[in-house]
Protein backbone atom coordinates (compact mmCIF):
# COMPACT_ATOMS: atom_id res chain seq x y z
CA UNK A 1 0.00 0.00 0.00
CA UNK A 2 2.96 2.21 0.71
CA UNK A 3 4.57 4.13 -2.93
CA UNK A 4 0.77 3.78 -4.52
CA UNK A 5 -1.05 6.94 -5.01
CA UNK A 6 -4.27 6.99 -5.82
CA UNK A 7 -5.34 9.93 -8.15
CA UNK A 8 -8.59 11.49 -6.43
CA UNK A 9 -11.83 11.11 -8.44
CA UNK A 10 -12.81 13.84 -11.19
CA UNK A 11 -15.71 15.29 -8.34
CA UNK A 12 -13.38 15.62 -5.01
CA UNK A 13 -11.76 18.02 -7.62
CA UNK A 14 -14.20 19.83 -9.08
CA UNK A 15 -15.25 20.82 -5.37
CA UNK A 16 -12.30 21.53 -4.06
CA UNK A 17 -12.20 24.08 -7.00
CA UNK A 18 -15.95 25.18 -5.93
CA UNK A 19 -14.62 25.73 -2.12
CA UNK A 20 -11.78 27.90 -2.71
CA UNK A 21 -13.61 30.36 -5.51
CA UNK A 22 -16.64 30.47 -2.98
CA UNK A 23 -14.33 31.57 -0.17
CA UNK A 24 -12.39 33.70 -2.71
CA UNK A 25 -16.04 35.67 -3.33
CA UNK A 26 -16.62 35.70 0.42
CA UNK A 27 -13.33 37.48 0.92
CA UNK A 28 -13.64 39.79 -1.59
CA UNK A 29 -17.24 40.91 -0.12
CA UNK A 30 -16.04 41.20 3.28
CA UNK A 31 -12.79 43.57 1.63
CA UNK A 32 -15.32 45.58 0.10
CA UNK A 33 -17.61 46.00 3.44
CA UNK A 34 -15.36 45.81 6.13
CA UNK A 35 -14.29 49.75 6.06
CA UNK A 36 -18.33 50.03 6.33
CA UNK A 37 -18.64 48.24 8.93
CA UNK A 38 -15.38 49.86 11.01
CA UNK A 39 -13.08 47.01 10.36
CA UNK A 40 -9.72 47.09 8.73
CA UNK A 41 -10.35 45.61 4.94
CA UNK A 42 -7.49 43.20 3.98
CA UNK A 43 -7.18 41.69 7.44
CA UNK A 44 -10.74 40.74 7.28
CA UNK A 45 -10.77 39.91 4.05
CA UNK A 46 -7.48 37.28 4.79
CA UNK A 47 -9.86 35.94 7.97
CA UNK A 48 -13.36 35.78 6.06
CA UNK A 49 -11.34 33.63 3.12
CA UNK A 50 -10.03 30.98 5.70
CA UNK A 51 -13.25 30.90 7.85
CA UNK A 52 -16.03 31.23 5.42
CA UNK A 53 -19.09 32.10 5.44
CA UNK A 54 -18.94 32.54 8.95
CA UNK A 55 -16.68 35.22 9.55
CA UNK A 56 -18.75 37.37 6.25
CA UNK A 57 -21.55 36.66 8.59
CA UNK A 58 -19.95 38.44 12.00
CA UNK A 59 -19.13 41.14 9.47
CA UNK A 60 -22.65 41.44 8.12
CA UNK A 61 -24.15 41.36 11.70
CA UNK A 62 -22.06 44.09 13.05
CA UNK A 63 -24.18 47.84 13.71
CA UNK A 64 -23.67 50.04 10.89
CA UNK A 65 -25.43 52.48 13.55
CA UNK A 66 -24.53 52.64 17.20
CA UNK A 67 -27.33 53.51 19.82
CA UNK A 68 -26.82 56.15 21.53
Amino acid sequence: MLGISVPLPPLALWFGRFVLIAHGIEAIAAVVLAPDRGQRSLPYGIYVFFVGTVGLTELLETNLWPQR
